[in-house]
C-alpha cells in the first residue's frame, strides 16, 4: 500500500501506463493504483476497499508503459494507446453511464482490449471497466467499490490499450494477446497461453462485463499460479457492501509479454513506402493509386518486360502525396505506340 515510483529506461511524450493482475498473498481484496504519470516515471500502489484497514502486504503486478497513438508491430499486428477523461460510473447501486471510445484506426477485428485508472482525483477505491468492444471501439467507466450509490465526484483519466489478438513477437519479446472466454469468475480458473513462453512472462488483464458487481481481476500467489505455458485467473469482489463473493462468469482480455526491456512499433504515418507491379503498362499514361499518402515520394518505375522488340523505357509523371502516373516511351525514331509489358515500382518517402 506504501507508493512506489517506477523510473523508466526512455522518456515518452504521452505515456499510458497498465499496472494489473495483482497477486493473492494476502486474502484481502486490493487493486493497483497508478498516478504521478509523468515522462520518464509513474507511481504505484496497492489499494483496498474503505472497509478494510488499508494496509497490505506485498503483491506481485506486472506494468507496461506505451506511447499513446496508434501503432504496428513487425509483424503487422494493430495497436492503439489512448486515453479518456470521464466520471462516467457504473456498479450495481448506480445508475450506469458509460463514455465511447472511438478507435482512430479500424481494427479488422474485435481486438484485445485493456483498461487503467491514471489517476486519483477522488482518491477512492475504483478501477476501470470495457465493455462492447468491437473493431470500432467500446465503452467504458468507473468502477468504485460495491457500496458506492453515487456517480464518480470527478473526472479521472482512464488509459486504454486495443491490440488485434494473437501471438508473435514485439521487439524480440514473444507476446500473446486474447481473451480467457467467459469462464472466470470467483474460483480459481486455469486457462492456457497460445505462445509457447520459455520463462513466466508479464501478464496484464482486465475483466469484461457480465456481472453487476464491482470486481477486478487477481492471480493465484500459488505455485504454478503464473507459469511459461498457463496463468490461474480469479474475479474478486469487495466487501463494502455484503460478505457474499460469488461472481458470474467473466470475459477476461489479457496481453501476455516475455522478459523486460523496450518495446517499438512504428506509426503507420511513418511507413517508408509500398512497392506494386502493373502488368498491362503501354504507351497510355496510367494512374497508379498508393495504399497511403506520402509527404515527399519518390517513385521508381524500372526493368520492363520485353513482349514487343521495340526499345522503351517507363516514364514517371506527376507524382502526388498518394498517386503518380507512368507510361511507356520509345524513342524519337520509332511510331511510339508500343504493346503492353511488365514493370515494378516502388515509392519511398524522401529521408534518412
Amino acid at each position: 500500500h506504501q507508493p512506489q515510483t517506477i523510473v523508466l529506461q526512455r522518456s515518452y511524450t504521452n505515456p499510458v501506463v497498465f499496472a494489473q493482475a495483482t497477486s493473492v498473498r494476502e486474502s484481502q481484496p486490493a487493486i493497483a493504483r497508478v498516478t504521478n504519470v509523468q515522462s520518464d516515471r509513474f507511481t504505484v500502489y496497492l489499494q483496498e476497499p474503505s472497509n478494510l484497514g488499508g494496509a497490505h502486504a506485498w503483491e506481485r503486478v506486472s506494468y507496461a508503459v506505451f506511447e499513446a497513438g496508434v501503432w504496428e508491430l513487425a509483424d503487422g499486428s494493430q495497436l492503439e494507446v489512448g486515453s479518456i477523461a470521464t466520471d462516467a460510473t457504473v456498479g450495481s447501486l448506480v445508475a450506469n453511464q458509460w463514455a465511447s471510445v472511438d478507435f482512430t484506426s479500424v481494427f479488422s477485428g474485435t481486438p484485445v482490449v485493456l483498461a487503467q485508472v491514471q489517476t486519483a482525483a477522488n482518491g477512492s477505491f475504483v478501477s476501470a471497466r470495457p465493455r462492447n468492444i468491437n473493431a470500432d471501439g467500446f465503452d467504458v467507466a468507473l468502477e468504485g467499490e460495491e457500496a458506492s450509490t453515487t456517480s464518480w465526484p470527478a473526472d479521472e483519466t482512464i488509459g486504454y490499450l486495443a491490440i488485434d489478438a494473437g501471438a508473435g513477437y514485439w521487439s524480440g519479446h514473444l507476446f500473446d494477446a486474447g481473451y480467457t472466454g467467459n469462464v472466470v469468475n470467483n474460483a480459481w480458473r486455469d486457462f492456457s497461453f497460445d505462445a509457447s513462453f520459455t520463462a513466466v512472462p508479464n501478464l496484464l488483464a482486465t475483466t469484461g462485463r457480465s456481472d453487476g458487481d464491482s470486481a477486478h481481476v487477481r492471480i493465484s500467489s500459488t505455485n504454478p499460479s503464473l507459469a511459461s505455458w498457463n496463468a490461474e485467473l480469479k474475479i474478486e469482489e469487495d466487501t463494502t457492501y455484503d460478505a457474499e463473493l460469488i461472481h458470474g462468469n467473466e470475459d477476461v482480455g489479457y496481453l501476455a509479454l516475455a522478459g523486460e526491456g523496450l518495446l517499438g512499433g512504428i506509426a503507420p504515418t511513418q511507413k517508408m513506402g509500398e512497392v506494386g507491379r502493373v502488368s498491362n503498362l503501354t504507351d497510355d499514361p496510367q494512374t497508379v493509386v498508393l495504399q497511403r499518402s506520402y509527404t515527399n515520394p519518390v517513385v521508381f518505375a524500372q526493368l520492363i518486360s520485353v513482349r514487343e522488340g521495340q526499345p522503351a523505357i517507363a516514364r514517371i509523371t506527376d507524382v502526388q502525396s498518394d498517386r503518380f502516373t507512368m507510361y511507356l516511351q520509345e524513342p524519337s525514331n520509332l511510331g511510339g505506340a508500343h504493346d503492353w509489358e511488365r514493370v515494378s515500382y516502388a515509392v519511398f518517402e524522401a529521408g534518412l
